[in-house]
C-alpha cells in the first residue's frame, strides 16, 4: 500500500503532528480516528449518565450533542452529569430557534345521538348518523330538511358504514341476516312469565347497526280466556340502561291459544345501540314464554336489597296504548324481574 506524506494540520486550535508519516496500516487507521474525533462526532441527545447510545464510550473533546434544542460541541473533556448549558467544557455550536406563535384553536364538536332528523337544528361542529354513515356539519346548511346525503353543502361525509369494503377511515357495516328474529335466551318451553293485567315487561336488546324492524311478537305459554291479549312495543334507551321514549306501539296480539303470535310493524332503529322490547298484559291474566336472566350484561337493580338477577324491568302502565315514556326509576308499581316476557322483533338486515 503506497502512502503519501501529509503535512501537519490544525483542528480547532489543536495541532495534529506526524499525520503525514504513518508507519503501518494500523497506524494510518489510528491517525484517521484522531482526525475524525478532532473534527467532531455527533453523539445524539445529551445523556446525564455519560453513556451515549452509540457505544463509543463517554463524552470527550470535540464531541457534539444536543440539549434542550441547542447543539453543543465539547472544547475539552466534559464534566460527567453536568448539563452542557451549565458546563464550560461545552460551547454552543448551533442555538435553538425561537418558538413560533400558537395556531388558532380548532372547532369543538359534539355527537348528536338518535340519527339525523329534519326537525332538529344543526350547527358547525356537530356529528350525526344517517343511513349508517357519519356526517359532519360545517355550518353551511342551506336547507335543514335536506338529509346529509342529499347534496346540501352544509354536510361532509366523515365515516362510511358501507359494506362494499373497508379501507382506511371507514367503519365496516355489521351484518344482520335479513328476516332474522332477535330475542333473549329461554331455558325451556316451560319457562313462563307472569304479569298483572295493565302492567308491562321491558327487556333489553342490543342492535349492532341501523336497521328496520318489520315484525314484533312473543310466544303464549298458557292460553287465556276470551279477551286475553298482549300489547307489544319498542322503547328507546334513555342513555342510562333504562327505557326512555316510545319508538313504536305495535298493537295487540291475542293470548287465547298456546302459539307464537306477532304483528306487522315499521320501526326505524336509526342507530346501533340499546333498545327495549315491551309486552303489556291486557284484558285477562295469562302467561307468555319468559326470558332467562341476566341475559344482557348486568342491569341496574331498582332498590338496594334485591335478590333477583335482573333480566328486565316491569311497570304498571294502566289501560290503553303504551305511554310516550316509560315510567321513571322508583315509580310505584315498578321494579326488576328475572323472567320477563320474551318479546322479539324481526329485522330487515
Amino acid at each position: 500500500m503506497s502512502r503519501k506524506a501529509v503535512s501537519p494540520i490544525d483542528m480547532g486550535g489543536q495541532r495534529i503532528l506526524n499525520v503525514g508519516s504513518p508507519q503501518s496500516d494500523s497506524d494510518l487507521v489510528t491517525r484517521a480516528y484522531v482526525i475524525s474525533t478532532s473534527v467532531g462526532r455527533y453523539r445524539g441527545g445529551w445523556r446525564s449518565d455519560n453513556t451515549p447510545t452509540d457505544g463509543l464510550g463517554g463524552y470527550i473533546a470535540y464531541d457534539i450533542t444536543t440539549y434542550n434544542g441547542t447543539t453543543y460541541r465539547a472544547n475539552s473533556t466534559p464534566t460527567a452529569g453536568l448539563a452542557p448549558s451549565n458546563d464550560t467544557h461545552w460551547d454552543v455550536f448551533a442555538a435553538a430557534g425561537i418558538n413560533g406563535s400558537n395556531g388558532t384553536n380548532g372547532v369543538s364538536f359534539t355527537y348528536q345521538s338518535g340519527g339525523w332528523s329534519s326537525s332538529n337544528s344543526y350547527s358547525i361542529g356537530m356529528f350525526v348518523t344517517y343511513n349508517n354513515n357519519l356526517y359532519y356539519c360545517n355550518g353551511n346548511i342551506s336547507n335543514p330538511a335536506t338529509p346529509p346525503n342529499g347534496g346540501d353543502p352544509g354536510w361532509e361525509l366523515a365515516m362510511t358504514g358501507s359494506a362494499a369494503g373497508v379501507s382506511i377511515g371507514q367503519v365496516p357495516a355489521v351484518p344482520i341476516r335479513a328476516s332474522a328474529y332477535l330475542f333473549q335466551q329461554c331455558s325451556s318451553s316451560a319457562n313462563s312469565s307472569t304479569i298483572n293485567v295493565n302492567s308491562a315487561y321491558a327487556v333489553p336488546l342490543w342492535i349492532p347497526k341501523a336497521t328496520t324492524a318489520d315484525r314484533i311478537g312473543l310466544y303464549i305459554n298458557v292460553a287465556g280466556s276470551t279477551g286475553a291479549a298482549y300489547r307489544l312495543g319498542i322503547y328507546n334507551d334513555n342513555g342510562s340502561w333504562w327505557p326512555g321514549s316510545l319508538l313504536v306501539d305495535g298493537g295487540t296480539v291475542a293470548a287465547t291459544s298456546v302459539a307464537y303470535v306477532e304483528n306487522t310493524i315499521s320501526a326505524s332503529l336509526a342507530s346501533a345501540g340499546l333498545y327495549w322490547l315491551v309486552a303489556k298484559c291486557e284484558g285477562v291474566f295469562t302467561n307468555a314464554r319468559g326470558s332467562v336472566g341476566p341475559s344482557f350484561g348486568i342491569l341496574p337493580v331498582q332498590g338496594t336489597n334485591s335478590t333477583d338477577l335482573a333480566a328486565g324491568y316491569y311497570a304498571a302502565l294502566g289501560s290503553g296504548g303504551l305511554p310516550s315514556n316509560w315510567p321513571a326509576w322508583n315509580t310505584a308499581g315498578s321494579g326488576v324481574v328475572n323472567t320477563p316476557a320474551r318479546t322479539c322483533i324481526r329485522v330487515t338486515g
